[in-house]
């Protein structure tokens, strides 16, 4: 019997412009959200920041020499973010992540406006988020909840 060693992740496949997109909206996304939270919440996502680095810019071979360069400073930057987490320095992890933040120009982008929000369980291929939210009016909010949040018969929270 032999035992199977954990794999390291790392994003695998294509490289398009809309897997990198794809990886910037979901993974940087979750990086952002990384910049201030606890050393315990950081080391938990780590693998949020590897996907981001390896779906967002291909240093491997076929990479081009731009993302190289700007994959090496983010992976030193992850580094320095996992080393302060794992000694408890939140400024250390948080100082880290929000350069790693800024070398890449993230932003939030999962959320509410975004092609990637998992509630819309939408098809790749279908139209932007704001086309659809336009079409619905009034009734937008089924996209994301199943009640109106201002109607008498939604559920009210505790």
């Amino acid at each position: 019997v032999a035992a199977a060693a954990p794999v390291a992740v790392s994003a695998d496949g294509a490289n398009s412009k809309a897997t990198v997109d794809k990886a910037r909206a979901i993974y940087g996304s979750r990086v952002v959200r990384l910049a201030s939270a606890s050393p315990e919440a950081i080391i938990e996502d780590q693998n949020a920041i590897t996907l981001f680095i390896s779906g967002a810019y291909r240093a491997g071979p076929n990479g081009n020499t731009q993302d190289k360069a700007i994959s090496k400073q983010l992976l030193a930057l992850k580094k320095t973010a996992l080393d302060g987490a794992k000694s408890g320095d939140a400024a250390k992890a948080q100082g880290a992540l929000k350069e790693m933040i800024a070398i890449a120009k993230l932003t939030e982008q999962d959320g509410y406006d975004g092609n990637y929000n998992p509630k819309q369980r939408r098809n790749p291929g279908a139209p932007p988020t704001e086309a659809i939210v336009a079409q619905m009016g009034s009734e937008a909010y089924a996209l994301y909840d199943r009640y109106d949040a201002r109607s008498a018969g939604a559920p009210q929270k505790k």
